[in-house]
């Protein structure tokens, strides 16, 4: 039966996308290899096992052959700086330090000492971060041929969970640790990074909980003010078990609830709150400068609620599918302005995630260039106009067809190597699971889903969508770079000025032409010819001599099915001097 979608013009924009996505859902149980539970629903992944103990601990187990004999193991908590009180600035990371230094089945060091004795380095493998709405701690590539080594991996997993010593001794001696992270962190990007939250959320709890704290507080807290944030917020119903790799998911499954069970459920814990952010009317603008500074930058960033938090999986991954076309096209006509010798842009991305990178609770969509000295004005009206032209004129066809196709293309990247797909890959799926809700749909059953979705959505489609995108409030601009005086930077009544006077401005329309995108070369030149060829059969290496003198060299490797990697290389740059002038240009690297 063939079925046709007609949506009138006449028709809200609104209706017009809610009867395209309830059309996709009528579809979408024929769509999958497994049938979807509900018709807003997306198909789940059932390789992976998810469940909650009586406790309130989530676990999320995986079963992963690649590499052999190796697994991931991630405790992950829904607790950040956000939590702090005014008296605990910087005790959340300080936490994280201390998970290191003494546990209940693991006194002072001896969690570092096991893990390197089976192989796990210490940053590399054994590692952990503290943000401002979640704290991560990873033990990766353990090896999994020992029963004893799994158990003793979950254990540390336990203590870290709950068990936590918190010696007086052991804090003191972390205080200067955690100093000297704080002074060699980059003081420029921290710096900027700080001045812009202050401005684009001014009267925010995000604006004033950076994760590293006040020294003032990490040098001089008591230690039982620790022990109040460690017992308030470390709790199972905050927490998941993450585990990927090669193991046996029931006999795993099994060890979390015997290991876990000692943990109590929390009688009357403490709410899980999440800091909203507040909608401007006005645009936001935030001007931060540093003298360490490098580069001069502009975002315009258009706050979005956030799509995960919609009630029907389908709608939202929908509407997360249309925002990325956008993003793709967006960003390939930013990058076609670049190649201009007169663009003021040296580099330039367009980004969909997290507002400044930290709002559970608010999305952005941002356009983003680093600037050429002096040419902050110019960067920000051309993303300005960009944003107007896209508002206008919507997207052609081909820049649809063109976007669509580098956006399978990820996936089909991804589809080709399922086989191959990382331990890490995997868990830090199930981790933003946890932390963000969303999806965790296979990746043959995504491929498919994507394919499906992608031939029904239309130019008219995507345009309509955009018209409705990008509204004139919840704007943000932001602009940063080098504090010095050859430079002037624009005030935010001129940044003002500015987005106003371009906000319903006349623009062109964008031409794109497929036909343009065909070649590379509008001429081919003249083949060569193979000259010699001799294999290495030590290294499984071809070496080839071409009649120009270039020397190829060819290795079949099966670490991905369906990749080509190459790589150019011509003897250069400081190699050309001589062995005198070594010394001297160790200082140029």
């Amino acid at each position: 039966m063939k079925t046709i979608l007609i949506l009138s013009n006449n028709i809200g924009k609104r209706v017009k996308i809610t009867f395209f996505i309830l059309f996709l859902l009528l579809f979408a149980q024929s769509l999958c290899a497994q049938d979807v539970p509900s018709a807003l629903s997306l198909p789940k992944d059932t390789t992976i096992h998810v469940g909650t103990l009586p406790n309130g601990l989530t676990y999320f187990v995986k079963q992963n052959t690649n590499p052999e004999h190796r697994a991931h193991y991630y405790l992950v908590q829904k607790v950040g700086s956000i939590l702090e009180e005014d008296n605990q600035l910087g005790l959340a990371h300080f936490l994280e330090h201390m998970a290191f230094n003494g546990t209940k089945n693991f006194p002072k060091k001896k969690i570092i000492e096991y893990l390197q004795s089976i192989g796990c380095k210490m940053g590399a493998d054994l590692n952990a971060f503290t943000s401002f709405d979640e704290t991560v701690f990873t033990i990766k590539d353990a090896p999994t041929q020992k029963q004893a080594d799994i158990d003793s991996c979950l254990l540390i997993l336990h203590d870290w969970s709950g068990f936590i010593t918190l010696d007086p001794k052991e804090i003191d001696a972390e205080r200067p640790v955690v100093h000297e992270e704080w002074r060699t962190q980059e003081r420029s990007y921290k710096n900027i990074y700080e001045q812009t939250l202050l401005q684009v959320l001014p009267d925010n709890k995000y604006s004033k909980r950076m994760p590293i704290g006040s020294m003032d507080i990490v040098d001089h807290f008591d230690p039982q003010v620790l022990r109040d944030f460690y017992h308030k917020w470390y709790r199972p119903d905050l927490q998941a078990v993450i585990v990927v790799g090669d193991i046996d998911p029931e006999s795993i499954i099994q060890k979390i609830k015997e290991i876990f069970r000692d943990i109590p459920k929390p009688i009357n814990p403490a709410k899980r709150e999440y800091v909203r952010i507040k909608d401007n009317e006005e645009p936001l603008i935030a001007i931060a400068t540093h003298p360490e500074a490098s580069m001069e930058s502009v975002d315009l960033c258009f706050k979005i609620k956030n799509l995960s938090s919609d009630n029907s999986e389908m709608s939202s991954y929908m509407r997360q599918m249309l925002t990325d076309l956008v993003r793709i096209m967006i960003r390939n006509r930013l990058s076609e302005y670049r190649l201009d010798q007169k663009s003021p842009m040296i580099s330039s991305s367009v980004s969909y995630g997290l507002f400044m990178d930290i709002a559970s609770t608010k999305n952005a969509f941002t356009l983003s260039a680093t600037v050429k000295k002096g040419r902050i004005v110019d960067a920000l009206k051309l993303l300005i106009t960009e944003v107007e032209r896209a508002k206008k004129f919507g997207f052609s066809l081909a820049e649809l067809e063109r976007a669509k196709d580098s956006y399978i293309l990820y996936y089909k990247n991804i589809y080709g190597e399922r086989a191959k797909l990382s331990n890490q890959y995997y868990a830090d799926a199930c981790s933003r699971y946890f932390r963000d809700k969303g999806y965790l749909i296979n990746i043959e059953d995504e491929y498919k889903l994507n394919k499906f979705i992608l031939k029904l959505i239309s130019a008219f489609v995507i345009n309509d969508f955009v018209s409705d995108f990008f509204t004139g409030d919840n704007v943000c601009i932001m602009i940063s770079g080098p504090q010095k005086n050859s430079l002037k930077y624009p005030s935010k009544e001129q940044v003002m000025d500015i987005y106003k006077k371009l906000i319903g401005a006349k623009v062109e329309k964008y031409e794109y032409s497929a036909e343009d995108q065909k070649t590379l070369l509008d001429k081919l030149p003249k083949p060569g010819r193979i000259v010699s060829s001799k294999q290495d059969k030590g290294l499984n290496v071809i070496e080839m001599t071409l009649s120009n003198g270039v020397k190829v060299y060819l290795k079949k490797t099966d670490f991905t099915d369906d990749t080509i990697r190459l790589r150019l290389k011509k003897k250069g740059g400081l190699s050309l001097y001589g062995e005198k002038d070594f010394s001297n240009l160790t200082i140029l690297r």
